[in-house]
This record gives C-alpha cells, sequence and structure tokens, in this order.
C-alpha cells in the first residue's frame, strides 16, 4: 500500500551512495582499469547518509482512485459495482365476441280474451266468450309487454396469468333495440307507438349515451316511443364488461357469465292499430319480439368481434429478469486483489432503484445476492432480509439495503432523505464481500418479482411493460476490526547503481508520522537480473504504528535492515520487491480511510553497514 516511502527510501540511498563514492578528480588520459586497482575498502562500520525528510505521503497519494475505488465528498474512500436490468412482463389478449339477441315476451301481449274485452268496452256490446270477433279497419288496442333474455357474450383464450378479471374496456360497441310483430297469420295489427318503455341492459355491459329516454346505471326508460315509421326503438352505447361474480376464468380459459349477469329484461305498454278489417279467433293472438343488433349487424345470429382495449383484474405474469453477475475481481485495484485481503466494513449499502413510470401495477420485489469466491462456499444473502419490498406503480422507487445506522450512498445522497424511499437494515450484508469475492450474483427470478395479488389492475393486453432497473453496492472503507488490505510493488532496476559494491548489510531508519488509521507491516524481497528471488539478502520485517485517523499523528520509530550472506550477493541485486499489509488490528472505535491522511518520515538515514568494497575497475 504505501508504495511511496519505501521506494523513496531505497531507490534514493542507491542514488546517493552511487553519487559519493564516484565523486573526485581523475585525469581521463589514464586507463584506470589497465593500470590501478580500484578495489576500496571503507573500513568497518559502514557508510552512512543523512537523506533528511520526506513531505507529506497522503492516502491518496498510495491509493489509486479509479472506476472501482472512488472518493467521496469528504474524501473517503469507498468501492463501488454497480450494474443494471430490465423488468418485463405482458398478458396475452383474449379472443371475445358478442351475438344479436331476439328477446321474446313471456306471455302475449294481445290475445283473443284482451282484444274482446276492449271491442266491448269501445262499442258498449257484449260478444259471446268463444266466438269470432270482428275487427274493424280503425281499431286500436294495447297490451302489456314483458320480456327477457340471455345476452352470449364469449371470452375465451384467457391468458393462464389472468387469476380473476374484475371489468373489461373493450372498442365501443353501438347496440341497438328493434321491434317487430309477432302474430298469428289472419290477425292485421301493426305496432303503432310503445308507453313506459323500460330496459335493464346486463349488469356485465357498461351501457352509455342513449339516443332517447333516462340512463340510470343499466336502466333505460322512455316515457313514449312512436313505431309507425321505424322499427328501431333506441340506440346505446356499450364501453366495457363488468365480469362481477364470474370473473373467474375456468378450467378452459373461458368467463362464463351467470345468468343473473347476463340477463336482458324490458316492460311496457305496446299500442296496436289495426291495418285491415280482420275477423280473429280465439286462439289468435298478437305479440312482438325485440331484437338486440350490434354495431348493426343483422340476423338473429350474428357475432361481432369484441376489442378488448384494457382488462381490470388479478394477474401473475411470469417475470424473470436476466442479471449478469457483478464482476468484483476484474476492476480490483491492486491493493485489493490479495487472498489476504479482508473488509470487514460496518456499512455496506445496496441500492436498488426502478423506473416504474410505465408499470401499471404494484410489484412485490426481493433479490437474492450470492457471493462467489473458487476454492470457498458460497454466501448468499436475501434481500430483504424477511417479507418482500414493494416498487410502486407509475413512479420511480428507490431501495436501500444496508448495515449501518443509515444507507450510504456517495453518489445520490438525497434519496436518502426522500419520503418515498426505502430502508431496510440488515444484519449480514458485509459478508458479500469480505472476503472479497470473484463475483456477485443477482438473483431476480423464481417469484422475486410478482404483481402484487392482492389489488386489482388495469392492464392493455397484448402490451409489453418495461421498467428500468439500476443497482449499485457501495462500500465505504469505514471499519472496526479487522479490516486488512495489501499492497505489492517494486522498484525501478538497481543493478547499475549497485554493481560497483559489495557489503554485509543495509539499513535505513527514520522517524514516522501517521495518521492513517491502520497498521503498516511491510516485508522486502531482492531479486537478481532474471527475476529470481536472492534468499541471501533477508530484510527484517518493519511496522509502522497505526495513526488514529485525525489530525494529531502518532509517532514511531522505523528500521529496515538486510543481512547479506554474501557481500558480493549485493552486486546482483536488480529490484527490491515491497509488500505491505495494512491492517486495523482491535479496535472498538470506527475508524474510516480518508485520502488526507498521511505518513511523514523525518531524520531519514540510510547505510551500507559491515564492511563496503566499492569496485571501480
Amino acid at each position: 500500500m504505501p508504495r511511496i516511502p519505501f521506494k523513496l527510501l531505497l531507490a534514493s540511498s542507491t542514488i546517493c551512495f552511487g553519487a559519493l563514492l564516484c565523486t573526485g578528480c581523475i585525469d581521463d588520459s589514464y586507463d584506470l582499469s589497465k593500470d590501478i586497482d580500484m578495489t576500496v575498502g571503507l573500513g568497518g562500520d559502514g557508510l552512512g547518509v543523512r537523506l533528511g525528510n520526506t513531505e507529506r505521503i497522503t492516502l491518496d497519494n498510495i491509493l489509486d482512485v479509479d472506476q472501482s475505488v472512488k472518493l467521496d465528498a469528504n474524501n473517503l474512500y469507498y468501492l463501488v459495482e454497480d450494474g443494471s436490468t430490465n423488468i418485463s412482463f405482458n398478458v396475452d389478449r383474449a379472443n371475445t365476441n358478442v351475438q344479436n339477441v331476439t328477446i321474446n315476451t313471456d306471455s302475449h301481449v294481445l290475445d283473443y280474451d284482451r282484444a274482446r274485452w276492449l271491442l266491448e268496452q269501445n262499442f258498449g256490446t257484449t260478444i259471446p266468450e268463444g266466438t269470432a270477433i270482428s275487427v274493424p279497419a280503425d281499431f286500436t288496442a294495447n297490451g302489456e309487454a314483458d320480456a327477457k333474455e340471455q345476452v352470449s357474450l364469449t371470452i375465451k383464450d384467457i391468458d393462464p396469468v389472468v387469476k380473476k378479471l374484475t371489468s373489461l374496456q373493450i372498442s365501443p360497441l353501438r347496440l341497438s333495440l328493434h321491434i317487430d310483430m309477432k302474430s298469428s297469420d289472419n290477425v292485421k295489427f301493426g305496432v303503432r307507438s310503445i308507453d313506459n318503455l323500460r330496459i335493464v341492459f346486463p349488469a356485465m355491459l357498461k351501457v352509455s349515451k342513449p339516443t332517447m329516454g333516462t340512463l340510470n346505471g343499466n336502466v333505460l326508460t322512455i316515457a313514449h316511443v312512436d313505431c309507425s315509421s321505424s322499427t328501431k326503438i333506441a340506440e346505446i352505447m356499450v364501453e366495457g364488461v363488468n365480469a362481477g361474480t364470474s370473473g373467474t376464468p375456468n378450467a378452459n380459459r373461458e368467463i362464463v357469465f351467470s345468468e343473473d349477469d347476463s340477463r336482458i329484461s324490458l316492460t311496457g305498454s305496446v299500442n296496436f292499430g289495426a291495418t285491415a278489417a280482420f275477423t280473429m279467433q280465439p286462439s289468435d293472438y298478437a305479440d312482438v319480439k325485440f331484437d338486440l343488433r350490434f354495431n348493426n349487424n343483422v340476423g338473429a345470429t350474428a357475432t361481432t368481434p369484441v376489442e378488448v382495449l384494457n382488462v381490470t383484474g388479478r394477474f401473475n405474469p411470469t417475470i424473470a429478469p436476466e442479471v449478469a453477475p457483478i464482476d468484483v475481481a476484474e476492476s480490483l485495484p491492486d491493493f485489493l486483489q490479495d487472498a489476504e485481503v479482508a473488509l470487514p466494513v460496518t456499512n455496506p449499502t445496496v441500492r436498488f432503484m426502478a423506473d416504474m413510470t410505465e408499470i401499471p401495477a404494484d410489484l412485490n420485489f426481493s433479490i437474492k445476492l450470492t457471493s462467489r469466491k473458487a476454492g470457498a462456499a458460497d454466501c448468499p444473502v436475501e434481500l430483504p432480509s424477511a417479507g418482500k419490498a414493494s416498487l410502486h406503480m407509475k413512479k420511480k422507487n428507490t431501495i436501500y439495503f444496508f448495515q449501518g445506522n443509515a444507507p450510504y450512498d456517495p453518489e445520490k445522497p438525497g434519496l436518502i432523505s426522500e419520503a418515498a424511499t426505502q430502508k431496510y437494515q440488515t444484519a449480514n450484508l458485509s459478508s458479500l464481500i469480505n472476503p472479497l469475492p470473484d463475483d456477485i450474483a443477482v438473483d431476480l427470478k423464481n417469484d422475486r418479482v410478482k404483481l402484487n395479488q392482492d389489488k386489482d389492475y388495469t392492464i392493455e393486453l397484448g402490451h409489453s411493460y418495461s421498467a428500468q432497473a439500476d443497482y449499485a453496492v457501495f462500500v465505504p472503507f469505514e471499519f472496526s476490526n479487522g479490516l486488512t488490505i495489501v499492497y505489492n510493488d517494486s522498484t525501478n532496476s538497481m543493478n547499475s547503481d549497485l554493481k560497483d559494491y559489495a557489503a554485509e548489510g543495509v539499513r535505513v531508519s527514520a522517524k514516522v508520522e501517521n495518521t492513517i488509521p491502520l497498521n503498516l507491516v511491510g516485508t522486502i524481497r531482492a531479486v537478481d537480473i532474471n527475476g529470481n528471488e536472492m534468499p541471501g539478502v533477508r530484510f527484517n520485517e518493519v511496522t509502522i504504528q497505526a495513526g488514529n485517523g485525525g489530525e494529531t499523528p502518532v509517532m514511531s520509530d522505523l528500521v529496515l535492515e538486510a543481512k547479506l550472506d554474501d557481500p558480493q550477493d549485493l552486486k546482483r541485486v536488480d529490484r527490491f520487491l515491497f509488500n505491505v499489509h495494512a491492517a486495523s488490528g482491535e479496535t472498538t472505535t470506527p475508524h474510516s480511510l480518508v485520502s488526507t491522511q498521511y505518513l511523514r518520515l523525518t531524520d531519514m538515514r540510510v547505510r551500507l553497514t559491515g564492511r563496503i568494497i566499492a569496485d571501480f575497475n
């Protein structure tokens, strides 16, 4: 992790030694390598150089900020991984049609007995019962009509995701009511008018905009209808269907309406007028029938297709968003890639955002995150830890799952305080990233996202609904115990500076000021020009005491020393490899890693120890 101090100390020391030992007045007309032995022994106490002090080395100099590790507005380091998906579903269209209806009266409107009584009243005569009646050409009569029938509306091929229909909005149907005579053969009556007509349309039909009369709910009343010039009584619009008690599809995926829901009935006084003189026998009658015609289709069995615009009810479509795993290992910086890295952070936060402005239904929502690492058992976490969250229709939703006292969101902090934002505290969220996984699998399948089954919603059949969903995992570098990060680095090649020297050891010392709240434990290994480790050059481990994270630094001494089994090994050293463990140690006080925390080395000294040989041949 602390790349600057080690590279600065060791690389600078070799340059300083080279400059010191190679300075002098030498006549370049001599070939010293031939005439003079330039091998010089420098004594047994070694050679020391004081290097002075460094500037402050802040965490900003040590930790690289990239696409995964960032700084928030308070200079706090955090790790972020994110992704997106799409929540989509649709409900297939149904096959719907309605059939014309002929409505017959329950009993004859005008029969022999009624006609005989009316003639007796009009002419003041008595007509013996059972005898033929002479009906004059100008005779008028009336009778009460009482009729009812079932309207055949069929809804078939209903998508299995439909659990219950409450209503359907349809492309408006024009329904016209016609009247026609129905009588025995020798009767010569015609319908002149109807008074006090009352029509009760089926409960399943939503009707509106009659061409005459008064509509109250599904009941149309008309005081008087003149039928002398047209058989059409009135028109009315059908704009929807109420499923009523019949809204649950049967095993054949059909809606079958009950008799009560599909019945149409009417009553009224029908006025007849004779079209010619005729004789009425006891078996004769004058009757009427009513025809319901949809969209002016003619014929008692004519069928009219119904275009369903949308339906209201309860639905359970399969919603199974495909979500690519969050690839953690691929984007981690070097200092977080070592196997020993541990991040026992106090407040990891998952933010889930879904734009539900185009979705006409609430969704129950949960998510399963599974931390996966090669050679280790998977670690699943259910969010929320119990029950379901909700994605509310027609709005943008934000849900936080967090481990600390409040969500952490360095990108959109204002969302946390919005009234509509949902927040779920989750105790074991940090297990997803400690240890850091190769990836985190995101599971939104297996009924984790589904329509709320406790409410009715209005869905357009055949329409694909879609919501963009974005998720992010934020890991602020706030910790109590056990944080471990690892930094590996190396010097540039130093062989050209060291190849002229042999020594028994190398020692670097300094005073350290530290505000970084981590114990820094460093080791160094030497490698030759072929990259092979040199076991004969062995440095001790060095520890820099942790700071307290505040402005006042913690002071400690640093001594870094290598013993060489063979003094000549110094000539073969090419590079030094650094490995630095940064660990929080045991503390009950929460700390944060902030970019302005620093190290500063003062009174820096470097010494080649023991007997030193400089070979200038």
